[in-house]
């Protein structure tokens, strides 16, 4: 689990007091999204589903007074969050190169002699990754060559049934396709079937069927006599018709 540090002093701050309740969320929310420089790229989706308001950017643009600074079109800067998270990054210690490899993919300069961290307004030549961060990039794009794609609802369906559990299908499909195929946790889903089999296919939720058990002990003797006494009934009633009855003796066991 990812964990951060939050400066609490941002409420001795009056004009954070003073904001909406749904700036506030916005403001702490995205200190918990951003990478690991601080750094967010704008979701709108996601941010609807994971807290129930509905943002526009300028409600971001309201936070630039609390250090929240607009890099370019949908993107966001914290410009406090390496100071707060990790101090002064130091190059060679493994707990800080997450931030800075986030600093140079989102073209932000930091001068480790001040401490602080701003945008590059001109292009710089391209950095010279370590074997670490090529291996990275390597990774990623193998994973992007693997994008998942959501089933249709008829296979997600036919699944479901297959296993016994069809009475899931339609709420688990529309619970995972309202959060675009994430799941609690907010991870990609990357194997739906291996989803249901792990999540969703209990014995709780499997369908009960209308299969007919067979009868044994004292319910299928009872069963036995019942019908030997209807179709004895049956003959009876047709023989006293003029019909063709049965005229056989039946015998019941208690065994």
């Amino acid at each position: 689990m990812e964990r951060r540090f939050f400066d609490t002093s941002i409420w001795t701050i009056v004009s954070f007091r003073k904001l909406k309740p749904s700036l506030k969320t916005l403001y702490f929310y995205v200190w918990s999204k951003c990478d690991a420089c601080g750094c967010y790229i704008v979701d709108f989706d996601y941010i609807k589903i994971d807290t129930g308001e509905k943002y526009v950017i300028s409600d971001f643009e309201k936070l630039s007074e609390f250090s929240l600074k607009k890099i370019s079109a949908g993107k966001f800067f914290f410009e406090n969050f390496i100071n707060v998270n990790y101090g002064t990054l130091k190059e060679n210690y493994n707990p800080h190169k997450p931030a800075l490899r986030a600093l140079r993919k989102n073209n932000i300069d930091y001068n480790s002699s001040l401490n602080q961290a701003c945008f590059k307004l001109e292009e710089e030549e391209e950095d010279v990754y370590e074997e670490e961060d090529e291996e990275e990039n390597k990774k990623i794009k193998v994973s992007a060559s693997k994008k998942f794609e959501p089933p249709e609802f008829s296979e997600f369906e036919t699944y479901c049934k297959e296993n016994g559990f069809g009475g899931i299908a339609k709420k688990a499909f529309e619970y995972y396709s309202v959060a675009n195929w994430r799941d609690s946790k907010n991870n990609q889903v990357k194997n739906w079937k291996q989803k249901l089999q792990g999540v969703w296919f209990k014995d709780e939720n499997k369908e009960n069927g209308n299969t007919l058990k067979p009868l044994t002990g004292y319910d299928g003797l009872k069963f036995a006599r019942e019908e030997a006494y209807r179709i004895a009934e049956e003959s009876r009633t047709q023989s006293h018709s003029g019909g063709e009855g049965y005229s056989g003796i039946i015998h019941l066991s208690p065994d």
